[in-house]
């Protein structure tokens, strides 16, 4: 990996680096880069902003992959894109089935389409897997909200408020 950062006002060179290592060790050289560039860029970070650096989506190389793959396609907006990010996180999930994140991200596509059902269905899932996940709180509150059920959206929503106000604590 070859790592650079730029000063986007003057365009000046302000640090640069090369990673080599096996694919096996790519987590550990995620955190070795990420780590150098904060330390370069002289940030202090927040507790949380720490934890969300180190947050793995998976610990499965290639889960992790598929992940990657079906974000950026769930990033562009069209029907063809979602089903490609829903093909990228069903992979995903077949390699790593215990992580809550995937099926979050799963079920998001399933909304995408109104296939609220799915989208539950995943959305639980992964509420099931982590009950500290916002996100899926936030998102299973969107789809209750939608289908007119307000009572399961505030309370879907109240704990997504409440998760979140506790990382900030």
């Amino acid at each position: 990996i070859n790592a650079q950062l730029i000063d986007a006002t003057t365009g000046g060179h302000l640090w640069a680096e090369r990673y080599d290592g096996n694919l096996e060790d790519v987590f550990a050289l995620q955190d070795e880069v990420t780590q150098k560039i904060v330390a370069a860029l002289a940030v202090a970070l927040t507790e949380e902003e720490e934890d969300r650096l180190a947050r793995r989506y998976t610990e499965h190389v290639e889960a992790y992959d598929y992940f990657l793959r079906g974000l950026e396609y769930h990033f562009h907006t069209t029907k063809e894109m979602n089903i490609q990010a829903r093909q990228m996180f069903e992979r995903a999930i077949d390699l790593d089935p215990e992580d809550a994140y995937l099926y979050l991200q799963r079920g998001i596509t399933y909304a995408n389409i109104g296939d609220y059902e799915a989208a539950l269905t995943d959305l639980t899932t992964s509420i099931n897997l982590d009950s500290n996940g916002a996100n899926a709180y936030l998102a299973r509150g969107r789809i209750y909200d939608t289908m007119g059920d307000y009572e399961r959206a505030l309370e879907d929503y109240s704990q997504a408020i409440k998760l979140n106000s506790e990382l900030t604590e």
